[in-house]
């Protein structure tokens, strides 16, 4: 299957799995996850830049970094397919996931 099939596809059948599952909120879907020794996924991040990973706290640096399933997601998507997978959330309080495509810088 050449790769832009397979980027289709994704699309498609990731799509179709949110349109028909109830409603569900990012924060649903994007469990933090914690590194075990401090600084260890900033290691990881300069030895491959694709590792999604951020701040514990925007507004206090010195929590450290995590990742989450959204950005393990997208840094599989990105080694396998060159592209990272994203997703689309409601402009609402809601926040509600509704679609899923390919990131854009």
């Amino acid at each position: 299957m050449e790769l832009q099939q397979k980027k289709d596809d994704i699309i498609k059948i990731v799509n179709l799995m949110i349109a028909n599952s109830k409603p569900f909120k990012y924060d649903d879907l994007n469990l933090k996850i914690y590194e075990k020794e401090e600084g260890a996924f900033i290691a990881i991040e300069k030895q491959d830049d694709r590792i999604g990973i951020g701040l514990v706290d925007y507004n206090d640096k010195s929590k450290g970094w995590c990742t989450s399933t959204l950005a393990m997601i997208a840094t599989i998507t990105d080694i396998a397919v060159g592209e990272r997978l994203a997703f689309m959330i409601s402009e609402d309080d809601e926040e509600t996931i509704m679609g899923a495509k390919w990131y854009e810088n």
